[in-house]
């Protein structure tokens, strides 16, 4: 059995590694311990132990000064730190701190990876877990022996035989009272689904693992088929897709394209709600939008599906004085004196005598534009509609205004036509406006 845990961490830890090794004190971290000190010589690593002290039982200094001698007792480097959690969500806001935690001792140490000892117990609860919560085929495939700087070497072998080894080689350990407390998620299935479970299959853990590896395969064809796609559909923070092309993918690849396109903007306001909903929208006619909560929302205007951050860019909030040139989020703007030329959508004259300063700001609700020379008037949010600009690049939208705020011009779309210079005007302005080349 040694032997087995032994291939299992040499088979993902290389050679001259510096590593990160979290450890809580439980005895899937002091056998992970154990086995790296006798791997260590031979594989040139660096250990440094990692601990975070949760704050959440006053006997948890117990665990820290237990880790501290376990690292002692290896001649590994320690670094701990203590935090308060919040009550809310405990399960959730730990492991989240584990990891900021864990990635910035990486840093600090320059360190190549972070190991922690995940077993395949830990895998088939965690895939359960997924399963209950309602997750899609990434939460599915449960945790990855490799993540980026992340190695789970132990995620192949049964709690029990990391029991035996602890127990066999005279280790030590604390076990965590918390880990018998049935008001987390994890610990009630550990406890309570997993043993009925095993009374329908006693092999229900491998099976789980099993099931997990079977989608990780597929996860990884789909990702892969999809990248290019998505490299043409990335759009700045948005993402767009043509409906017609999407309509023509059975239901089930559409919703791991939408997913996917969710994890590339925020992971955590992904779920198959949120998928639900957007189908639901691409199905209707007209204009629709559903919100995906974090500032997220998912918007179908007319052809296409735009989903995205709804926030201001921070020029929009602003108004900027057009002296000559400015540049202004993605677009660069110029106002110079000129001759009277032909306009065009993105150059335009105006008669100079009927200003006295130019200013660059968003677009607000309520503004509207002069359309014609019986000086009718139009709302910019219906000039917007009838060109079919999406909502979330309104938002943004540049608008050049007057010393009154009077919309002199909406670039690319439309003049003000009282300041349009005509054959008569003795000054002349000419308006320019280029979108600005991404890098």
């Amino acid at each position: 059995m040694d032997m087995e845990i032994l291939e299992e961490v040499k088979k993902i830890i290389k050679k001259n590694e510096r590593l990160i090794v979290g450890v809580s004190g439980g005895v899937d971290s002091a056998v992970l311990l154990d086995i790296l000190a006798k791997v260590k010589k031979d594989l040139s690593l660096e250990i440094i132990v990692a601990h975070l002290n949760h704050g959440l039982r006053k006997d948890a200094i117990i665990d820290q000064n237990l880790v501290y001698e376990l690292a002692k007792k290896y001649n590994y480097k320690f670094v701990v730190r203590k935090i308060k959690l919040p009550r809310k969500n405990i399960e959730e806001a730990g492991r989240e701190a584990r990891y900021k935690f864990f990635n910035e001792v990486l840093n600090e140490t320059k360190a190549d990876s972070i190991v922690t000892a995940h077993t395949k117990n830990d895998q088939a609860e965690t895939v359960l877990l997924n399963l209950a919560r309602g997750a899609g085929l990434k939460g599915l495939k449960g945790m990855e022996q490799i993540s980026g700087n992340l190695k789970r070497p132990f995620l192949n072998v049964s709690r029990e035989a990391i029991l035996a080894y602890a127990r066999e080689n005279k280790l030590k350990w604390r076990e965590d009272p918390s880990n018998k407390d049935l008001s987390f998620a994890r610990n009630r299935v550990r406890l309570k689904v997993i043993p009925e479970l095993a009374k329908i299959n006693p092999k229900i853990v491998d099976n789980v693992k099993r099931s997990a590896e079977i989608l990780k395969e597929l996860d990884d064809f789909l990702s892969e088929h999809f990248k290019k796609e998505f490299k043409a559909l990335k759009e700045d923070e948005n993402l767009t897709f043509g409906l017609k092309k999407l309509k023509r993918l059975p239901e089930f690849l559409q919703k791991e394209i939408l997913a996917e396109a969710i994890r590339e903007i925020d992971p955590k306001a992904l779920s198959t709600e949120h998928l639900e909903n957007i189908l639901k929208i691409i199905k209707t006619d007209g204009t629709k939008e559903t919100s995906l909560g974090r500032g997220l929302k998912a918007m179908k205007i007319y052809d296409r599906l735009v989903i995205g951050p709804l926030k201001l860019a921070p020029e929009a909030k602003h108004k900027k004085k057009l002296l000559g040139s400015l540049k202004w989020d993605d677009y660069s703007f110029e106002a110079k004196k000129a001759k009277l030329d032909r306009e065009t959508p993105d150059s335009v004259f105006i008669d100079g005598e009927k200003i006295k300063e130019l200013y660059i700001r968003g677009w607000k609700e309520g503004d509207f534009i002069y359309f014609d020379p019986k000086r009718k008037r139009k709302k910019l949010s219906n000039l917007f509609i009838d060109n079919k600009v999406p909502k979330i690049i309104r938002r943004n939208y540049p608008i050049i205004v007057n010393e009154s705020d009077e919309v002199v011009w909406v670039p690319f779309l439309k003049l003000n036509s009282k300041l349009k210079a005509g054959k008569t005007a003795k000054k002349v302005i000419n308006l320019k406006v280029k979108l600005n080349e991404k890098k």
